[in-house]
């Protein structure tokens, strides 16, 4: 149980950097431009 949860942890954590470093690099064209298709493509999977 404990195990789990710290994989859930990190994860969200990773999600979080991982989402924020994408942003900074692409914050032009490429972050609005990718940014709806991938989290439609999210909600329905």
């Amino acid at each position: 149980q404990v195990n789990d949860d710290v994989s859930d942890d990190v994860d969200d954590d990773v999600a979080d950097v991982v989402a924020d470093a994408d942003v900074v690099p692409t914050p032009p064209l490429p972050t609005p431009a990718t940014t709806p298709p991938h989290q439609q493509e999210l909600i329905p999977s």
